[in-house]
């Protein structure tokens, strides 16, 4: 930017992007610290839960996607005193997404993400089947265009997502559950119009 652009710029054009650069680095802080942490608590060894291999499809904003993701060992499930259990672990993931508009110049793109997973459980035996999902992380697409009418602004993406689930079978060993994710640069560039997707997801644990 040239001495004359600064001049001419308006204080409250420097507040904005100013508070735009920080809201962006926090984001990015607060997704590495959680990541950083989960994948540290996936590896825990002896200590560390089951690992899960899941399978997702989904749906939204005009957008498809089916998934594989491994969410590895969590760290010691906390128990504090209340009604919740809590375990943090990370969840590998690899898909692509679909353009679905039928005027669309369709494409195919691959998202592949580590996620920060928060895992909620009532201590009560006779709901504890039942579970809260609350996730925060990182994503890199093969290309920041799904379709030519459909440009997410940069291949970086955060994501962000809040799911319910339900443990099946006599030991537990499968899942079910249905999420609400969404994906965006969080404002680093333009433009940034995200995608929301309502995902359905089957797991097994090991």
């Amino acid at each position: 930017m040239t001495d004359a652009a600064i001049a001419d710029a308006r204080p409250d054009q420097w507040l904005e992007r100013t508070m735009k650069f920080a809201d962006v680095r926090r984001r990015l802080v607060a997704a590495a610290a959680l990541v950083a942490v989960a994948v540290f608590a996936g590896f825990r060894g002896p200590e560390a839960s089951a690992t899960e291999l899941i399978l997702i499809g989904g749906q939204g904003d005009e957008v498809g996607v089916t998934a594989a993701a491994l969410r590895t060992g969590a760290l010691k499930t906390w128990a504090p005193s209340g009604h919740w259990t809590r375990a943090l672990a990370p969840e590998w993931q690899i898909g692509s997404w679909n353009a679905q508009r039928a005027t669309a110049n369709k494409s195919q793109i691959i998202d592949s993400s580590v996620t920060a997973v928060l895992t909620m459980r009532p201590r009560s035996s006779e709901i504890s089947s039942y579970y809260l999902d609350i996730g925060l992380g990182v994503h890199m697409l093969s290309d920041q265009k799904i379709s030519n009418e459909r440009n997410l602004g940069s291949r970086f993406q955060f994501g962000e997502f809040l799911g319910l689930g339900a443990d099946l079978g006599e030991h537990r060993r499968y899942s079910l559950a249905a999420r609400v994710q969404h994906v965006s640069n969080g404002g680093m560039t333009k433009p940034n119009p995200g995608v929301t997707f309502i995902q359905l997801l089957v797991m097994y644990h090991f």
